[in-house]
């Protein structure tokens, strides 16, 4: 049986581009959930880069004197963004062991140390995405993968944190994703169909 192998993040953005609400400009799928990773559709093209490289979001360094990523450089987006990075500056503020989703129900608490974890994120979230905005200028980004289902917490202050990054480059819509998980299973789908065919 033939098998093809692709990158999560760029059968996701496939699978919204076609069958999500992501029209017919580009679309940047940011995936936050156990790391950060990205998928572009531009011009109807799905963008693999070198080697299925592009897109690697989370290794995009925002802050060089932070914390050390799994990839060995330190500061990476991954380290304040996913899930394990914003329980990590919970827990750097409080000293408590916490999962991001615990820390997601504490911030709808108004837990400051919650809240602020997420705020963290969304500034390395956004340092992120004003680049991509820059360089790539998609219409739409779109933000899925686990954190995603925090959307409520995160969604106006990253809007109005890319703002304040962006001067007269085009700032895309920010939405939700809206297909969830089922994004990657008909992206992939689409894949395997054109390797087929």
């Amino acid at each position: 049986v033939p098998v093809f192998v692709a990158n999560d993040a760029n059968t996701a953005v496939l699978g919204e581009h076609t069958f999500g609400d992501a029209g017919d400009g580009g679309l940047m799928l940011v995936r936050v959930g156990t790391g950060v990773g990205a998928g572009l559709v531009l011009e109807g093209v799905l963008l693999h880069g070198h080697r299925s490289a592009a897109g690697e979001v989370g290794h995009v360094v925002i802050d060089p004197d932070g914390a050390e990523c799994a990839c060995g450089r330190r500061g990476c987006l991954e380290t304040v963004a996913s899930a394990s990075g914003v329980a990590r500056t919970f827990r750097r503020t409080t000293g408590l062991r916490r999962s991001a989703l615990e820390v997601a129900e504490l911030a709808r608490t108004g837990d400051q140390a919650a809240l602020q974890a997420f705020a963290v994120a969304v500034a390395g979230l956004s340092e992120a995405m004003a680049a991509y905005a820059a360089l790539l200028a998609p219409e739409i980004v779109s933000i899925g993968g686990g954190l995603s289902g925090a959307a409520e917490l995160i969604m106006d202050e990253l809007a109005q944190s890319l703002d304040d990054r962006l001067s007269f480059h085009r700032r895309p819509q920010l939405v939700t994703a809206t297909l969830g998980s089922d994004a990657g299973v008909r992206g992939a789908g689409l894949l395997g169909w054109d390797h087929l065919i």
